[in-house]
């Protein structure tokens, strides 16, 4: 065995991913993690190639097993807090995306992510902070700025709400939603 071949498997399973082929890619990182099974990166990819398939508890021991193998790893802690997320587990969802910021503190998607599960929770308040680190690290993000807008108009700060919104419409004019 080549000490490439690893690597082989697991680009060939991302490009499988990038198709929407999560089976075959999930065959790939299988391959990657038998040959190397310290390679923490395919066995975040195997679980997010589960997440997309709905195989929540599945993606959650692959993270599982990221995190023990590199336990800075803000991506796995993202990724586990997204399939928490997707499961409807808010809180061990908010734990994740916590351990990821501390991990990376310009960690966008985390920010942006755990909004979503304080609206889910309505807590609105919060959620307009995550939203308002999201937009200080991607300010022509319309989303975001639409997401603030809601988290603040449910908040009654309606004030900061319209300028939100008109931020949103001025990023994204086009935007029915």
């Amino acid at each position: 065995l080549t000490p490439n071949l690893p690597q082989a498997f697991y680009n060939r399973g991302s490009s499988y991913v990038s198709k929407g082929q999560y089976d075959i890619a999930i065959l790939d990182f299988d391959q990657a993690t038998k040959l190397k099974p310290n390679f923490a990166e395919a066995f975040i990819s195997r679980g997010n190639s589960y997440n997309n398939k709905g195989q929540y508890e599945r993606a959650i021991q692959d993270f599982d097993q990221a995190i023990q193998l590199n336990s800075n790893f803000s991506e796995a802690f993202y990724d586990r807090g997204l399939a928490y997320h997707n499961k409807g587990q808010y809180d061990p969802a908010v734990r994740d995306y916590d351990q990821a910021i501390k991990l990376n503190p310009n960690y966008a998607k985390a920010f942006y992510n755990r909004g979503l599960v304080y609206m889910k929770k309505n807590d609105y308040a919060r959620a307009a902070l995550d939203f308002d680190e999201f937009t200080r690290i991607n300010p022509k993000d319309a989303d975001a700025w639409k997401m603030r807008c809601r988290a603040r108009t449910f908040s009654g700060q309606l004030e900061q709400a319209l300028k939100d919104c008109d931020t949103s419409i001025r990023l994204k004019p086009d935007d029915s939603s």
